[in-house]
């Protein structure tokens, strides 16, 4: 038998109600979105439980962000409380397949009835309102695959934008980007911009010993039409937050020391990821866990930004719907790319008269050009970066 209310569930619960997040009718989250209350009629509410567990609020088709965590993956329903000013719905997602057995719906008629004013009943035609909300309805597309479709390919699915470093090479579907030369300009950006609350990683694929310094991330909000590469994320001087090492940086600016774990330690299959709150707080993410916050005052719009320097030479994005068999097909035909490419290249390269240690440390602040054209042996003292770092 149904409760009277939501609030009346015994069995554990997340619900929004108003602007606030509740977990078993306990207060767990404030002004976490536009208040329910204020929606009017023609508005749409969905929600999304994540493949990492997290419960998402959608407004519109509108992410509000990450509302819960540790929401369960198996017997959990979605419930909806028509309640106070609301007087009906209607569900506009689409009907899973995998749903077995016969579903029956109720009278929909007899329903309304008792829910209805008496001015709405017994057959009396519509409220102009009312037929105005029906005639958007008929004239919109289905909300369901608009919906679903958000949530997938704008939500949770990221690639890799066709702008990219010199000596970067993407995967045919671009989520994975592999360093085949040098040290340096290997800057990528996402294809499109992170939401607020939602958490882009990427996995650490290959590591090179032979250079030193690594993987950089952060986000920028320069337009994507009058962007310029860098050589390195560091040469960034205007719209961006970049984490290096264990520093944050803002505009090429030192921000914060000891910040986390130092990413130039990090090996082969770890995670490492950004996530800009709702406080508009940057927060850097290893393997998963939250490190607090790199910055503050973070624009609305803003792309990740990943720099595969020194060290680093391979990462792949890691969506929450990833097919294992599926990524180490994309890695075997990168790495077949890659081989067809040097291949062809090896006849246009001129050998060095000095033999060059690749045993040694390589300093990786020196513009690879020139390590190139003068064929030295570099012997690097200190892991220093950023200031030699050409900017835009």
């Amino acid at each position: 038998k149904a409760p009277p209310t939501i609030l009346a569930i015994k069995d554990p619960t997340w619900y929004i109600m108003g602007d606030e997040v509740f977990h078993n009718n306990k207060l767990v989250r404030s002004h976490y979105c536009r208040s329910l209350s204020l929606l009017r009629v023609g508005a749409r509410v969905g929600i999304k439980r994540c493949s990492d567990g997290t419960l998402h609020v959608f407004i519109n088709g509108h992410d509000q962000g990450i509302a819960a965590h540790n929401i369960p993956k198996w017997c959990c329903y979605g419930i909806l409380d028509v309640y106070g000013g609301t007087v009906a719905v209607r569900v506009t997602s689409k009907v899973s397949n995998n749903i077995k057995g016969e579903v029956t719906l109720a009278d929909p008629e007899e329903e309304l009835s008792s829910a209805c004013p008496p001015t709405k009943r017994d057959g009396q035609e519509l409220t102009e309102e009312m037929k105005r909300m029906e005639d958007s309805s008929e004239k919109s597309p289905p909300d369901g695959d608009v919906l679903s479709e958000y949530c997938i390919n704008e939500v949770d699915w990221f690639q890799l934008h066709e702008i990219k470093g010199r000596n970067v090479q993407l995967s045919s579907g671009r989520l994975t980007a592999k360093r085949v030369g040098s040290y340096n300009q290997g800057v990528v950006l996402t294809s499109r911009e992170i939401l607020k609350g939602q958490l882009f990683q990427v996995r650490i694929d290959a590591i090179n010993s032979n250079w030193v310094s690594s993987l950089c991330i952060g986000v920028t909000s320069h337009p994507i039409a009058t962007f310029s590469l860098p050589v390195t994320a560091l040469g960034l001087k205007r719209d961006s937050w970049i984490i290096c090492s264990d520093f944050v940086f803002h505009n090429g600016q030192k921000l914060k020391n000891k910040y986390g774990p130092n990413l130039d330690n990090l090996g082969v299959g770890r995670l490492v990821g950004v996530l800009v709150d709702q406080s508009s707080q940057l927060h850097l993410y290893v393997d998963g866990v939250d490190q607090g916050v790199a910055a503050t005052n973070i624009p609305p719009s803003c792309r990740v930004i990943i720099d595969v320097y020194g060290r680093c030479e391979q990462v792949t994005v890691v969506n929450p719907y990833e097919d294992n068999a599926s990524a180490l097909s994309l890695h075997e035909e990168l790495h077949a790319s890659i081989q067809q490419e040097n291949s062809i290249e090896e006849d246009n390269i001129e050998e060095c008269v000095e033999p060059v240690d690749f045993t040694a440390h390589e300093k990786a602040d020196l513009e690879s050009h020139e390590k190139e054209k003068e064929c030295l042996v570099l012997v690097m003292e200190e892991p220093l970066r950023s200031k030699i770092d050409k900017t835009n």
